[in-house]
């Protein structure tokens, strides 16, 4: 039996629907939702341990019963998206074959269209789109909605989204595991192309097609839909709507967009700040009954010409958008209360739930452990990389920068729980970005340039045109990543030290002691050859979208496809996930 037969029809049909002529501009929503489970389907195959066209062709006879219901499923999505007929008479959805080959214009179904596709996906789906043209030769090329039902399309994507997912329980572990990756990829792709309010609401609207479905369970929330909740609220912030998402298609769920100030009478702290000896400020104390530690940042230090409360309407969005994306597994973020405003001391702090509920208490920074702690074995520090790349580009698809990352900035929840090395990404400073007029500038103190990429060390703004983008980020990332595969902080590999005034010229030089090849060697040596490249990766990041443009792609979505595909963080995650200790 040719079950590539039956998958091409599948792809085709999905194709066929996707590109129908005539489905009203409002219902845009149930195209997207179509094309996640087509790329759903393709990512199911490409996981399959034997993905070839040739290799799923066996005899009848031969046809266990885990590859029947293969073969049923594959029926059912057939007849679902290709079979024209059968979806005219059981959904009452009137189509007719198109009287014109060229596509309308549809900037929706344009944006789907420049989608980047990983790995084997797009020769896969081209082979199946060959191979249904040859193979299917009586059915259209285009189809139109003659009549069209939102409510009777809504429940064809359903079973097709039921039966997509009956087919995954039919892969072997490792299968699943693969196809999970494989969706990661998809999702981080699909995110990458959506960047407008209205793009990402419909995006959003796609996702939560399903909502209601399970009368007697509450829906759970996946990661990419959280993920691209996050996004939306990062685009509504962009627009200074802090009262609320009213240009969300619907509300997060846990949580409502407000201001989250806490009253500075009620934090009784321990001590005075003190610094964790790379210059961020924290302290543990008491807020109400809650064991909480405090993040501070000094406003005339990072911003000097701009009012309190315009501090504390960033830093507003800022403690909303850390409590929100607090529940996804995939960022490590520590559990967030709100801010604090401390206009005496001209300063204002994020309030975090300390890790130790009977006594309150600062978590230990990475800095701190790579001075006192022993070397933890390489697995895990390989696992704490991998982990800490992946929260980084979890991040960068909200469209959300960190500005801030270095080893003082990730700390350790327990002191019982380091042979984990479980982390959470702290330290964001005010990294939400704001209109181009208001500047933040970075920290004046030394040790934070030695995280710093070259064009944004010392007095350079970080918003605005000129301000951090994506790759800034990778770049610290990668000396993070060196200073965990060598276990010990940058400046003390590089020989700086910490109690003197750091000169520029050794500031400037960092990125190339770090590349050269003495330095490489040595941490090679320590990681293995992997490793040291995946480094190399982020320590070398340009921002491939600004080369991109200068190719031969004419619009921003078509550089954004080939910009994910050059894409230093997501090449370095592919080097790290290839480690095998």
């Amino acid at each position: 039996m040719d079950v590539f037969h039956l998958f091409s029809a599948c792809i085709k049909g999905c194709r066929l629907l996707a590109d129908a002529h005539g489905m009203p501009k409002e219902y845009e929503y149930l195209r997207h939702r179509l094309k996640l489970e087509e790329l759903k389907l393709l990512d199911w195959w490409l996981s399959r341990s034997s993905h070839s066209v040739d290799d799923f062709c066996v005899p009848e006879d031969q046809v266990h019963e885990r590859q029947q219901t293969i073969v049923e499923c594959l029926k059912h999505i057939k007849n679902l998206t290709f079979e024209i007929g059968l979806v005219s008479d059981r959904y009452g959805l009137s189509i007719k074959a198109s009287d014109s080959d060229t596509a309308e214009s549809n900037s929706t179904s344009s944006l789907l269209s420049i989608l980047p596709e990983h790995g084997g996906q797009k020769e896969l789906r081209l082979k199946a789109l060959d191979y249904a043209d040859k193979t299917w030769k009586t059915y259209p090329r285009r189809v139109r909605w003659a009549s069209f039902d939102a409510k009777k399309f809504e429940g064809l994507i359903l079973r097709f989204t039921g039966l997509n997912d009956a087919m995954l329980q039919l892969l072997q572990r490792e299968e699943r595991q693969r196809h999970t990756k494989l969706q990661e990829n998809t999702h981080m792709q699909v995110l990458r192309v959506h960047n407008q309010l209205d793009e990402i609401n419909l995006l959003l609207r796609s996702l939560r097609l399903d909502e209601g479905r399970m009368e007697f369970e509450p829906k759970r929330v996946s990661t990419f839909e959280h993920i691209t909740e996050l996004k939306a609220l990062n685009a509504v912030f962009d627009l200074e709507n802090v009262t609320g998402p009213d240009h969300i298609a619907r509300e997060p769920k846990q949580t409502t967009c407000s201001p989250i100030g806490l009253d500075m009478n009620q934090l009784h702290l321990r001590s005075e700040a003190r610094s964790n000896g790379s210059g961020t400020q924290r302290d543990a104390g008491q807020y109400g009954s809650s064991s909480v530690w405090v993040e501070w940042r000094n406003i005339e230090e990072h911003m000097p010409s701009v009012s309190f409360s315009r501090i504390q309407h960033r830093l507003s969005s800022l403690s909303f958008l850390l409590t929100t994306a607090q529940s996804s597994s995939k960022l490590q973020l520590p559990p967030c209360m709100g801010f604090v405003s401390d206009p005496n001391m001209n300063r204002v702090g994020l309030v975090f739930e300390s890790p130790c509920a009977e006594k309150p208490l600062v978590p230990q920074s990475l800095f701190s452990m790579l001075q006192h702690n022993k070397k933890p074995s390489l697995s895990l520090r390989i696992k704490m990389a991998k982990d800490l790349a992946n929260t980084v580009q979890y991040l960068h698809a909200t469209n959300w920068l960190h500005k801030g990352l270095r080893s003082d900035n990730i700390l350790f929840p327990s002191l019982l729980d380091q042979d984990s090395l479980a982390f959470w990404l702290s330290g964001f400073d005010y990294s939400r970005p704001m209109n181009d007029e208001v500047t933040e500038l970075a920290s004046k103190d030394r040790a934070h340039e030695l995280y710093r990429h070259p064009d944004v060390q010392f007095d350079v703004p970080r918003d605005g045109p000129y301000g951090f983008k994506n790759f800034h980020d990778v770049y610290s990332l990668g000396v993070v990543l060196f200073e965990i595969g060598i276990w010990q902080p940058v400046n003390q590999f590089l020989g700086i030290s910490l109690n003197q005034r750091i000169l520029r010229p050794a500031i400037r030089g960092v990125r190339g002691s770090l590349l050269n090849e003495s330095s490489f060697s040595e941490l090679q040596g320590e990681t293995g050859d992997r490793f040291a490249q995946a480094v190399k990766q982020c320590l070398a990041a340009e921002y491939a979208r600004s080369t991109v443009l200068t190719e031969n792609y004419t619009t921003e979505d078509e550089s954004s496809r080939h910009a994910f595909e050059e894409d230093p963080l997501s090449v370095a995650i592919s080097i790290l996930d290839k480690i095998m200790v």
